[in-house]
């Protein structure tokens, strides 16, 4: 059988749709045999694929750890894959995407999340923790998420610390002992609660720019901990038997993917207002400079952020892309995109 007749029985043609809302795309994907298998599968519960891309260093940009997860995948779950597919297939999408309800490694939320296993060559990502501990860990980081949303209402000085100490208490849970080894660094590189530390950095140095708006990024995470935190630990609890607390509970377990790109592109927004109020003259250039380079780190790091920056650039392309758009418009749009392409590339 020929290798064209061959890709014809294993690959069918793949039904998109999609429907948006402003900035907000969604999309429902359909594929079948072993693409499918690829696209559901959940590398983050694997610790084989967690072990083999903790061994690589430098730690690499999206579409290479793409390429890398395809062939692993190939090679240790379905020989049958082809890695190319995308490109034999006419209609499929060019980089293929777990389904938005899965969460990666690295936003997990649940206690069982890995704390940092060897890498290739035997060197440990970090020292592990005992069980019990992690689980102390974990109920006490779930009480202190729920602690955040009270702080940011009612003791708004306390919020930063809240959120540092969550993030730290996260790290230790799921990377183990600090460790001074490139493997715990590319562990913790790759962590959501990492980026939220970077996140929140910058701000130090002009905590004048802080509003409600700068808390939303770290209350769409901390609340998906939330979420979990209350189904896994706290069941019964009268909280959780109000219906409408159980069905916000249930969809944000059901949407952690999505909910996390959505934080991306909370942060994405949050540039452009601090872009606009530096051109007013109300805003920091130091802050700019910083903020933008945490987002540069995370769109190579983080396939969340290269999705919600894809997306925005869909959005925004359909507008200026019209007719009734001012050319002006459509080459300022292609300057800055073509800017923020050169930057993200360095």
């Amino acid at each position: 059988q020929s290798r064209s007749s061959a890709a014809s029985d294993v690959y069918k043609r793949q039904v998109s749709t999609q429907s948006t809302w402003g900035p907000f795309v969604f999309k429902k994907i359909e594929v079948m045999s072993s693409v499918e298998r690829y696209l559901s599968y959940n590398f983050g519960a694997d610790p084989r694929w967690n072990e083999y891309i903790q061994g690589v260093y430098p730690p690499q940009p999206i579409d290479k750890v793409e390429k890398l997860k395809r062939k692993w995948y190939q090679k240790t779950i379905d020989p049958s894959f082809d890695i190319n597919y995308d490109q034999r297939n006419e209609g499929t999408a060019s980089e293929p995407r777990p389904s938005t309800g899965q969460s990666s490694d690295a936003s997990r939320q649940e206690p069982s999340a890995p704390s940092g296993g060897a890498a290739p060559g035997g060197s440990s990502a970090g020292r592990p923790l005992s069980t019990p501990t992690k689980e102390k860990i974990y109920v006490i980081e779930g009480y202190l998420k729920i602690g955040f949303f009270a702080s940011v209402l009612l003791a708004r000085g306390m919020t930063d610390i809240i959120a540092f100490v969550i993030c730290v208490l996260a790290l230790l849970r799921q990377c183990g002992i600090p460790q001074f080894s490139k493997a715990y660094a590319q562990r913790v590189f790759r962590i959501e609660f990492m980026h939220n530390i970077w996140y929140m950095l910058p701000f130090v140095l002009a905590p004048q720019m802080k509003s409600l708006l700068y808390y939303l990024p770290l209350g769409i995470h901390f609340w998906i901990g939330v979420a979990e935190f209350i189904n896994l630990k706290m069941p019964t609890s009268r909280i959780y038997q109000i219906a409408k607390v159980r069905q916000a509970i249930d969809f944000t377990r059901g949407y952690k993917g999505f909910l996390t790109k959505e934080k991306c592109k909370m942060e994405i927004y949050i540039f452009i207002m601090l872009a606009v109020t530096a051109v007013l003259g109300q805003g920091s250039i130091g802050l700019i400079l910083l903020y933008g380079n945490f987002l540069r780190f995370k769109y190579n790091m983080n396939e969340n952020s290269q999705a919600a920056f894809r997306e925005l650039d869909y959005w925004v392309s359909s507008k200026t892309n019209s007719p009734s758009c001012p050319a002006i418009i459509r080459t300022i749009y292609e300057k800055i995109r073509g800017a923020c392409s050169w930057v993200a590339s360095r």
